[in-house]
């Protein structure tokens, strides 16, 4: 059979220049039905289709490149493991060569930025239909396949987004709320000025049926289940859908039970958009879309992509900042679908860097919150030398000497005897100015 996707793409690639008003928004509409419509056929389709499918496209992104984008004129027919791998430094230090002299994209492009959580912001460019099309579209399909409850309720995000219009195509009410508004007057948790508490007030106000499905970020929904419990508030939500940050296990496990909801995650980056949801059946490992990105991860287990994505300024063997693995490349996942499956293990700047070596903050964090979630609010680790580390934490009432040793012993077990560690206790750690938050930092 062939892959319906292949010519389902065919229309979506169609630019925006070839509808005027007030045809964009019928075309906007149908484009992003069309582009779930592709994405559930991924979901039927084989692994081979899938991974012929996305070579094919990624090599008609280059010919597309090498025609309009200077960076990329010389590699038009080039072999492509011959192609360089780009960073965000290469785009930084000469951001106009990548850029698309395509006449309608260089007159429709909008700027963005990254979040800055590997370095100084990245700035980006987008023509607005397709991002929104392929944030949305991508979006409700994962909330699909995770079987979230998206009939009848309100999406809301705890972060500024960009995809309202396409959820309004399927009859879904977004609403965008910045979590900074509701962070603590002063920096302290539990405060009468506590802005949480306008927010659990308002959804414990609304029928429990016609509550929304939150999208935030882990330390946000990990954070506000604190605050919940420790102003014994029971607040029963449908589904909270998780962007942006690692989770461990005891964290899930603890906003699961304060809630009483399922947490499920996505893959995503601001310049790269949605590339992934979570396996229902193998929490912690993302099915990735092959019909959007090609996907490469390196010998050294630096995460590459592509996107189709975006036209205006091409991501091609783009080098994200993650380190990744594969956990199956082939046949069908007990969920039913037959995607890739890969383990994102952390940012390439969240490694602790020790005498001749080099160890994942991610992996170690998770140890950290073993049966300590309901005690830690907040955890953020510096690495000041390399034999020496500072934990700043947010800590509740019944964290206590025991638990401060007992991670004091996991830093030992896992990076040495000899290993130095402070602890710094706050009432409340601000996020980055992007709304993220840093749980790892590195000084040297």
């Amino acid at each position: 059979m062939k892959f319906i996707s292949d010519y389902i793409f065919k229309y979506y690639d169609l630019p925006a220049r070839f509808f005027i008003k007030p045809w964009k928004d019928f075309y906007a509409k149908q484009a992003v039905k069309l582009y779930v419509g592709a994405l559930e056929a991924g979901d039927r389709a084989d692994f081979r289709e899938l991974e012929t499918l996305s070579y094919k496209r990624a090599r008609r992104l280059l010919e597309y490149a090498g025609r309009n984008v200077p960076h990329w004129r010389s590699y038009k027919n080039a072999a492509w493991q011959s192609l360089p791998i780009i960073s965000k430094s290469d785009y930084k230090a000469d951001p106009e060569s990548f850029l698309s002299r395509d006449p309608y994209f260089s007159s429709h492009r909008k700027s963005f930025n990254t979040s800055g959580s590997t370095g100084s912001p990245l700035n980006y460019f987008y023509e607005h239909y397709r991002y929104e099309i392929h944030h949305g579209g991508a979006l409700l399909h994962a909330l699909r396949n995770l079987k979230a409850p998206i009939e009848d309720r309100a999406v809301l995000t705890t972060f500024r987004a960009a995809f309202s219009g396409s959820f309004a195509l399927f009859g879904v009410r977004y609403e965008d709320l910045d979590f900074v508004d509701m962070l603590p007057a002063q920096g302290i948790l539990g405060s009468e000025k506590m802005r949480f508490s306008n927010f659990t007030t308002n959804l414990l106000m609304m029928d429990e049926e016609k509550r929304p499905i939150l999208i935030m970020r882990p330390s946000q929904a990990f954070l506000l289940a604190h605050w919940t419990v420790a102003n014994e508030i029971k607040l029963r939500l449908p589904f909270i859908l998780l962007v942006g940050e690692n989770l461990s296990r005891d964290q899930r496990k603890f906003i699961e039970n304060t809630f009483d909801c399922q947490v499920r995650m996505i893959y995503s980056s601001r310049e790269l958009s949605v590339m992934g949801y979570e396996c229902p059946a193998n929490l912690g490992f993302i099915h990735l879309l092959p019909e959007s990105y090609f996907m490469e991860i390196l010998d050294n287990g630096d995460l590459a992509v592509t996107s189709f994505v975006n036209l205006t300024m091409p991501f091609i063997r783009y080098r994200i900042g993650d380190k990744a693995e594969v956990k199956t490349a082939t046949g069908k996942c007990p969920c039913g679908v037959w995607r890739p499956l890969i383990k994102i293990l952390g940012r390439d700047n969240h490694l602790i860097k020790l005498a001749g070596k080099s160890i994942s903050y991610s992996a170690l964090e998770a140890y950290l919150y073993n049966n300590r979630a309901d005690k830690i609010k907040q955890m953020q680790c510096v690495q000041e030398a390399p034999d020496s580390f500072r934990v700043r934490l947010c800590r509740s009432a019944s964290f206590n000497e025991a638990d401060e040793q007992n991670m004091l012993a996991v830093f030992k077990n896992a990076l040495g005897s000899t290993i130095k560690v402070r602890f710094e206790y706050l009432d409340f750690i601000e996020p980055g100015e992007s709304g993220k938050f840093i749980t790892f930092r590195s000084l040297i």
